[in-house]
């Protein structure tokens, strides 16, 4: 068994990547997979994308791998290994995920063996600015620790970046392990990544762990870097209720304008409608003035809502309030 193991930050693109790189691992090198999706929200918002396919998925919610839910990690894999029942793990970690923790966990049990590619994936559009939010110690130790680290949105990163991004990396950029891309670009990964993947899927063996380094377990603090708000909630309609896309997403905008203005950072606010349908809907913030959101049709009909929110410099209380009255839409 393998462990593909995917750590970054909130918005970077991890699920845009573990889908093609999904794509590459059943239908091209004809892998079992299974999916372990890390949420530190207590509702699972991103599985509404592969529940669609015959993907198995197990969901390690409320927590971080890292540290709170390492011990459910470790029991999941071994469960895994005792059972055969795959030959490729993927294990999307938290967005506040410390990049390297997963191996250095895997390193103290009888899991240590099994091969393992660490893909790290940053966002080039806001990475600049992810430093007001986390410290810069977390981005160096996705580039340090990562068998491939991909800088992902190249094409809206600021005039001049890639030149700043290497001289500040300087020694952690050895060749090979950086690449530049645009992952929205396309239904595929490009040649660069996709050839380092299908080499490591179709391994008979694969590679050893890599050693965790010093630095990754002296600088990880369980306090999750200011310990952000975060608040989870899911809803079942009956019967089901039709709304607008306007609608929606208006709301969605005041949800984020108003954390903002009680002096707010959005780290993460990402809300899923599953309609009558079965047919998943979703509207994606990750604040410091970004915005995505999946295309809505003119109206849905909702029949689930779940949505999960992180912010810092706002309080728990203050959080959990924006959250609900952004679900009493549906209601209104």
């Amino acid at each position: 068994m393998r462990l593909l193991v995917l750590t970054g930050f909130f918005g970077s693109g991890k699920t845009t990547f573990l889908l093609r790189a999904l794509r590459l691992a059943t239908r091209e090198a004809g892998l079992r997979v299974i999916l372990v999706q890390n949420e530190i929200g207590r509702v699972g918002v991103d599985p509404e994308v592969f529940r669609s396919g015959d993907l198995e998925m197990n969901e390690l919610l409320g927590g971080c791998i890292c540290c709170g839910l390492a011990t459910r990690l470790v029991s999941i894999l071994g469960g895994l290994v005792l059972e055969k029942s795959a030959d490729l793990v993927c294990i999307e970690a938290s967005g506040l995920a410390t990049p390297g923790l997963v191996r250095q966990i895997l390193s103290g049990t009888d899991l240590a063996s099994l091969p393992l590619l660490q893909v790290n994936i940053l966002d080039a559009a806001r990475l600049e600015k992810i430093g007001k939010v986390i410290s810069l110690p977390l981005i160096r130790q996705g580039i340090e620790t990562a068998d491939l680290c991909v800088i992902n949105k190249i094409d809206a990163a600021p005039s001049g970046f890639r030149a700043r991004f290497e001289e500040g990396a300087g020694d952690l950029l050895p060749a090979g392990r950086i690449h530049y891309a645009n992952l929205s670009s396309g239904e595929t990964l490009p040649d660069e990544l996709a050839a380092p993947l299908r080499n490591f899927f179709r391994a008979a063996g694969g590679k050893p762990p890599r050693e965790s380094t010093e630095a990754a377990h002296h600088e990880h603090e369980h306090d999750h870097h200011g310990r952000p708000a975060v608040c989870a909630l899911e809803v079942d309609l009956t019967p089901p209720i039709r709304l607008s896309s306007e609608k929606l997403r208006s709301a969605f905008d005041d949800l984020i304008r108003k954390i903002g203005e009680g002096g707010g950072i959005v780290g993460h606010v990402k809300a899923a409608f599953i309609g009558d349908d079965g047919a998943s809907h979703f509207l994606n913030s990750t604040g410091i003035a970004q915005r995505e959101g999946s295309p809505l049709p003119d109206s849905v009909v909702v029949t689930r809502a779940a949505i999960n929110s992180i912010a810092w410099q706002v309080d728990q209380c203050t959080l959990e309030s924006l959250t609900r009255k952004f679900l009493q839409i549906l209601y209104a």
